[in-house]
């Protein structure tokens, strides 16, 4: 019997450190938890007294002057995305017009858009170089279309280069043809 006594009082002391562990454990979590909001109190204290120390006054002011900027970066740029986009049309319209006159464009260049005056109205050019290959009668049309097809084009020089060697059977008759599109500036 005094075996069976000292294992009951073995597990009776077993199972006390068991909760007693536990119970610390507890503690220890709940101090820590404790600790934690008590910080992140403090902390909202300190970030709702700088919150108060804005002025509405300051930050209408700052309002204002970013509205300024953003005014005048927006004039700044209207302009050059008009015209950007005016190139991008152009361009567009030049590959569309090749193509219905069997025309391959194999390089459209520029050099940006420039400000000219004609009969003095302010009107921006875009100068555009393009190389083009097809048959002699299909560059000859496509080059007179340019005109009546884009009224605001004019064609300033071609240099037509047609292969004389007949073993080259795959060269075809290119031209280098330099133009302006012009656009108005309102």
């Amino acid at each position: 019997m005094n075996k069976l006594k000292v294992i009951r009082k073995v597990w009776i002391v077993i199972v006390v450190c068991v909760f007693l562990v536990a119970a610390i454990s507890i503690g220890v979590i709940y101090n820590t938890k404790v600790q934690q909001e008590n910080e992140l109190e403090v902390e909202l204290l300190d970030l709702q007294q700088q919150l108060l120390q804005f002025q509405s006054e300051n930050l209408g002011a700052q309002l204002e002057q970013l509205r300024i900027q953003l005014a005048e970066i927006e004039s700044e740029v209207s302009g050059s995305l008009i015209g950007s986009t005016n190139a991008i049309d152009s361009t567009e319209e030049l590959y569309a017009l090749a193509g219905s006159y069997g025309i391959g464009v194999l390089n459209i260049a520029s050099q940006g858009l420039a400000d000219r005056n004609l009969l003095e109205v302010s009107l921006i050019g875009l100068p555009l170089d393009m190389n083009i290959e097809g048959s002699v009668p299909d560059i000859v049309a496509f080059i007179s279309a340019l005109s009546s097809e884009i009224p605001t084009c004019v064609v300033e020089s071609v240099q037509l280069t047609v292969p004389q060697n007949s073993t080259l059977q795959l060269q075809k008759p290119n031209a280098n043809v330099k133009l302006t599109i012009y656009s108005y500036r309102g």
